[in-house]
């Protein structure tokens, strides 16, 4: 059959007896090495990282004297507080006082025992006489010395003694004539004859003062102990 003009015909013809000259590359699924040198050739290395740069001296000596010096504030922090709160000891030698004399009056069915001091100041700074709500007066009880509080006791809280000046204060403490079964008006009856206080008054007034071997004075909050001698002199 004729060809059309233009047109060419191309046949791949192949034969079973045709020999393949060309060669079969293998696959594989690993990846591919990195290329060995040839030999003689010089090995060639990934330069080396440098280490990290060591810190600064000057640096770590002050961040360790930093950490030192807060530590030592603390500790003077620590020791300045319980100074400061330390308790003060007590003592007996900044307030002395002199007794003067003990007046004994009747108030109703009260006995009232006023005993009259000189306190004299030896501190540095004026001392205000404390009230009952943070000072107390007891009496020394004879034979032991110890100390009983006085209920009821009264004075002055508002007296300043001056830095090295003496000071008169008045401590009065009641006495209910019910507690040892007597009146005012029995004690106060006296022999039509007799001048001055009543025999029984004066009795009794001396047996109340012989319960006592002096007094003290206690001042809790400048922690001051006041002895009080007990070397009265007794008036009405």
């Amino acid at each position: 059959m004729a060809q059309s003009a233009g047109v060419r015909n191309t046949r791949i013809v192949s034969s079973a007896r045709a020999k393949f000259s060309g060669k079969i590359k293998k696959m594989s699924s690993e990846s591919p090495q990195d290329p060995q040198p040839a030999p003689g050739e010089p090995v060639q290395t990934a330069p080396a990282q440098a280490p990290p740069a060591p810190l600064n001296r000057s640096l770590l000596m002050a961040a360790a004297f930093g950490a030192g010096f807060a530590v030592l504030l603390a500790i003077l922090a620590g020791a300045a507080y319980l100074w400061m709160n330390r308790p003060k000891p007590w003592t007996s030698a900044a307030i002395t006082a002199t007794p003067t004399r003990v007046v004994a009056e009747t108030s109703g069915e009260e006995l009232h025992l006023q005993f009259r001091y000189a306190l004299t100041n030896h501190t540095n700074a004026d001392y205000i006489i404390m009230g009952p709500e943070n000072a107390a007066l007891m009496k020394r009880l004879p034979g032991n010395a110890s100390l009983q509080r006085l209920d009821g006791a009264n004075w002055d809280a508002t007296i300043r003694i001056p830095v090295g000046q003496t000071v008169n204060v008045v401590f009065d403490v009641p006495i209910r004539l019910a507690d040892y079964n007597t009146s005012a008006d029995e004690l106060n009856s006296s022999d039509p004859n007799s001048t001055g206080m009543p025999a029984q008054y004066s009795q009794f007034v001396q047996s109340r003062l012989g319960e006592m071997d002096g007094l003290v004075f206690m001042d809790y909050a400048d922690r001051y102990r006041i002895d009080l001698p007990r070397d009265w002199q007794t008036t009405k």
